[in-house]
Protein backbone atom coordinates (compact mmCIF):
# COMPACT_ATOMS: atom_id res chain seq x y z
CA UNK A 1 0.00 0.00 0.00
CA UNK A 2 2.82 2.24 0.76
CA UNK A 3 4.28 1.53 -2.90
CA UNK A 4 0.77 2.90 -4.13
CA UNK A 5 0.92 5.69 -2.01
CA UNK A 6 4.45 6.94 -3.09
CA UNK A 7 3.51 6.31 -6.84
CA UNK A 8 0.32 8.67 -6.67
CA UNK A 9 1.91 10.93 -4.61
CA UNK A 10 4.89 11.14 -7.20
CA UNK A 11 2.44 11.33 -10.67
CA UNK A 12 0.93 14.53 -8.49
CA UNK A 13 4.45 16.10 -8.20
CA UNK A 14 4.81 15.68 -11.70
CA UNK A 15 1.56 16.96 -12.87
CA UNK A 16 1.31 19.84 -10.15
CA UNK A 17 5.13 20.83 -9.96
CA UNK A 18 8.57 20.25 -8.16
CA UNK A 19 8.35 21.92 -5.20
CA UNK A 20 6.27 20.08 -2.23
CA UNK A 21 3.92 22.11 0.35
CA UNK A 22 3.29 20.25 3.31
CA UNK A 23 1.22 21.21 6.41
CA UNK A 24 1.86 19.92 10.26
CA UNK A 25 -1.25 17.53 10.35
CA UNK A 26 -4.03 16.70 8.44
CA UNK A 27 -6.28 19.68 7.80
CA UNK A 28 -8.49 21.24 9.01
CA UNK A 29 -7.74 20.88 12.46
CA UNK A 30 -9.12 18.91 15.13
CA UNK A 31 -12.07 17.81 12.65
CA UNK A 32 -13.23 14.52 12.11
CA UNK A 33 -12.06 12.47 9.28
CA UNK A 34 -14.60 10.71 6.99
CA UNK A 35 -14.53 7.21 6.97
CA UNK A 36 -15.72 6.86 2.92
CA UNK A 37 -16.36 9.71 0.26
CA UNK A 38 -19.85 10.78 0.25
CA UNK A 39 -21.99 9.18 -2.92
CA UNK A 40 -22.04 12.41 -4.75
CA UNK A 41 -18.32 12.34 -5.16
CA UNK A 42 -17.88 8.82 -5.85
CA UNK A 43 -17.56 7.67 -9.58
CA UNK A 44 -15.20 8.28 -13.02
CA UNK A 45 -14.23 11.78 -13.38
CA UNK A 46 -12.81 13.01 -16.94
CA UNK A 47 -10.24 16.05 -17.00
CA UNK A 48 -12.01 18.86 -18.96
CA UNK A 49 -10.43 21.01 -21.57
CA UNK A 50 -7.02 19.17 -21.46
CA UNK A 51 -4.18 19.34 -23.61
CA UNK A 52 -3.01 16.26 -23.50
CA UNK A 53 -4.54 12.77 -23.54
CA UNK A 54 -7.45 12.22 -21.62
CA UNK A 55 -7.25 12.02 -17.84
CA UNK A 56 -9.26 10.47 -15.61
CA UNK A 57 -9.50 10.13 -11.41
CA UNK A 58 -12.14 7.13 -9.79
CA UNK A 59 -13.25 8.21 -7.11
CA UNK A 60 -14.75 4.93 -4.78
CA UNK A 61 -16.35 4.66 -1.24
CA UNK A 62 -12.35 4.27 0.54
CA UNK A 63 -9.91 5.28 -2.64
CA UNK A 64 -9.09 7.29 -5.28
CA UNK A 65 -7.74 5.90 -8.63
CA UNK A 66 -5.54 8.35 -10.08
CA UNK A 67 -4.97 5.63 -13.79
CA UNK A 68 -3.72 3.23 -11.94
CA UNK A 69 -2.42 4.80 -8.76
CA UNK A 70 -4.22 4.18 -5.63
CA UNK A 71 -4.60 6.16 -2.57
CA UNK A 72 -6.29 4.24 0.47
CA UNK A 73 -8.58 6.27 3.06
CA UNK A 74 -6.78 5.26 6.36
CA UNK A 75 -3.45 6.65 8.76
CA UNK A 76 -1.89 8.25 5.75
CA UNK A 77 -4.86 10.00 3.93
CA UNK A 78 -7.66 11.08 5.46
CA UNK A 79 -10.74 13.34 3.94
CA UNK A 80 -12.37 15.89 5.69
CA UNK A 81 -15.01 18.67 5.03
CA UNK A 82 -14.14 22.20 5.20
CA UNK A 83 -15.93 25.26 3.56
CA UNK A 84 -17.84 23.36 1.49
CA UNK A 85 -13.90 21.63 0.08
CA UNK A 86 -13.27 18.15 0.69
CA UNK A 87 -10.09 18.49 2.05
CA UNK A 88 -7.90 14.95 1.18
CA UNK A 89 -4.64 14.87 3.42
CA UNK A 90 -1.35 12.17 2.09
CA UNK A 91 1.65 11.74 3.91
CA UNK A 92 4.40 8.91 3.18
CA UNK A 93 7.52 8.09 5.32
CA UNK A 94 9.48 10.64 2.89
CA UNK A 95 7.47 13.10 4.33
CA UNK A 96 9.01 13.11 7.63
CA UNK A 97 5.38 13.49 9.72
CA UNK A 98 4.46 16.35 7.39
CA UNK A 99 1.01 16.24 5.26
CA UNK A 100 0.30 17.35 1.18
CA UNK A 101 -2.88 18.93 1.10
CA UNK A 102 -5.61 18.96 -1.42
CA UNK A 103 -8.89 19.84 -1.79
CA UNK A 104 -12.00 19.39 -3.68
CA UNK A 105 -15.52 20.77 -4.39
CA UNK A 106 -17.96 20.10 -6.80
CA UNK A 107 -20.48 22.52 -8.41
CA UNK A 108 -22.67 22.26 -11.11
CA UNK A 109 -21.67 18.86 -12.00
CA UNK A 110 -18.10 19.50 -12.35
CA UNK A 111 -15.20 18.41 -9.88
CA UNK A 112 -12.68 21.39 -9.03
CA UNK A 113 -9.52 20.03 -7.91
CA UNK A 114 -6.92 22.53 -5.93
CA UNK A 115 -3.77 22.53 -3.66
CA UNK A 116 -1.04 24.55 -3.00
CA UNK A 117 1.85 24.80 -5.26
CA UNK A 118 4.77 25.84 -4.44
CA UNK A 119 6.28 26.36 -7.98
CA UNK A 120 3.99 29.68 -7.97
CA UNK A 121 5.35 32.63 -6.23
CA UNK A 122 2.42 34.84 -5.81
CA UNK A 123 1.10 31.99 -3.95
CA UNK A 124 3.79 31.62 -2.25
CA UNK A 125 3.77 35.89 -1.08
CA UNK A 126 -0.54 35.35 -0.18
CA UNK A 127 0.76 32.40 2.42
CA UNK A 128 3.81 34.68 3.71
CA UNK A 129 0.90 37.58 4.12
CA UNK A 130 -1.25 35.62 5.62
CA UNK A 131 0.25 33.20 8.29
CA UNK A 132 3.51 35.49 9.05
CA UNK A 133 6.93 34.95 7.68
CA UNK A 134 7.76 32.77 10.40
CA UNK A 135 4.77 30.44 9.95
CA UNK A 136 6.31 29.61 6.30
CA UNK A 137 9.33 27.36 6.25
CA UNK A 138 11.48 27.34 3.34
CA UNK A 139 13.39 24.14 3.29
CA UNK A 140 16.78 24.20 0.69
CA UNK A 141 17.51 20.87 -1.48
CA UNK A 142 21.30 20.71 0.20
CA UNK A 143 23.23 22.76 2.29
CA UNK A 144 25.07 23.94 -0.18
CA UNK A 145 21.87 24.40 -2.96
CA UNK A 146 19.33 27.68 -1.88
CA UNK A 147 16.95 26.17 -4.03
CA UNK A 148 13.57 25.60 -2.61
CA UNK A 149 12.22 21.87 -2.19
CA UNK A 150 9.37 22.34 0.29
CA UNK A 151 7.81 24.84 1.88
CA UNK A 152 6.21 24.16 5.28
CA UNK A 153 3.18 25.88 6.29
CA UNK A 154 2.28 25.93 9.64
CA UNK A 155 -1.22 27.89 10.03
CA UNK A 156 -1.97 28.27 13.71
CA UNK A 157 -5.23 27.51 13.67
CA UNK A 158 -8.26 27.19 10.80
CA UNK A 159 -8.98 30.26 10.87
CA UNK A 160 -5.58 30.77 9.16
CA UNK A 161 -6.18 27.86 6.65
CA UNK A 162 -9.42 29.49 5.68
CA UNK A 163 -7.63 32.66 5.40
CA UNK A 164 -5.14 30.86 2.97
CA UNK A 165 -8.08 29.93 0.90
CA UNK A 166 -10.06 32.47 0.61
CA UNK A 167 -7.17 35.27 0.12
CA UNK A 168 -6.11 33.35 -3.15
CA UNK A 169 -3.64 31.15 -1.59
CA UNK A 170 -5.30 27.72 -4.19
CA UNK A 171 -3.75 26.34 -7.41
CA UNK A 172 -6.54 24.90 -9.19
CA UNK A 173 -5.04 21.28 -10.62
CA UNK A 174 -8.46 20.65 -13.15
CA UNK A 175 -11.76 20.46 -13.76
CA UNK A 176 -13.44 17.11 -13.75
CA UNK A 177 -16.91 15.51 -14.96
CA UNK A 178 -18.46 12.42 -14.28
Amino acid sequence: MKTQLTLFLSALILFTGCVAVTFPEPMPMNRRSLTCFPTAWQGVWTAVATDSETETITISATHIDLEGDLVLLGEAAVVRRFAGYLVLSITTEEDEGRWQIYLGEITQGVLHVYNFDGDEEEKVAIWELVLGGDSVERVAKSVDDSEVKEYRLNPENNIAFRELITKGGLSSQGKYVK
